[in-house]
């Protein structure tokens, strides 16, 4: 063989080095654009939601009005109960649950706890203007059976540092036919809430 038919060792060794090197190159090309990185921005936010209710326990009463003068008397009475509610966090609040009520009867006068609640038939329940009446219980021993109940509203929002408040009414009739004794009887509810951001 003629020594320009030869390729000597180094020749080889340089052209096998060239070739590692192109490939290496290829594969970084490849990987990069098989691969990335990239960072996330995480805030979180101090803060609290801080429910107040006025009252916290309230009876039901009738109206003021109902005196018989406007030809009512021998009607059934609504009493009615209100609560007013505000947030005092620095937190938006995003929906309201009643999650409890407990009751209080005095005088009874013959009838049971039970036959009372019972016969307090339920006839309006509102939250911040929007009637819930349709998907409430029937009476308050149910609504206090009933477990936690989203209050729904237009505005579901409660708004932080008592800017707005909202009122939730509950009204009743009682039903005295199941009810014992002469009636004289008083009842009184303390709602118990829980609130979401």
């Amino acid at each position: 063989m003629s020594d320009n038919k030869r390729i000597s060792r180094r020749k080889m060794l340089a052209s096998a080095a060239l070739i590692g090197a192109g490939s290496a190159v290829g594969g970084a090309g490849t990987y990069a654009a098989l691969s990335d990185s990239g960072t996330a921005e995480l805030v979180l936010e101090g803060g609290s939601i801080v429910l107040k209710i006025s009252p916290e326990t309230a009876s039901f009463g009738p109206p003021e009005s109902y005196d018989g003068e406007d030809g009512n008397e021998g009607q059934p009475v609504e009493h009615e109960a209100t609560w007013t509610i505000s947030n005092a966090g620095t937190l938006n609040a995003s929906s309201l649950f009643l999650t409890d009520v407990d009751y209080s009867v005095s005088n009874k006068n013959g009838a049971t706890r039970e036959q009372i609640l019972q016969g307090a038939k339920i006839t309006r329940f509102e939250y911040a203007g929007s009637d819930m009446s349709e998907t409430t219980p029937d009476d308050l021993s149910a609504l206090g059976d009933a477990g936690s109940m989203e209050l729904e509203s237009a505005d579901p929002e409660l708004p932080a540092f008592e800017e707005e408040t909202r009122e939730l009414t509950i009204a009743i009739e009682f039903d005295y036919s199941n009810i014992e004794g002469n009636g004289g009887f008083s009842v009184t509810a303390t709602p118990s809430f829980s609130i979401e951001q």
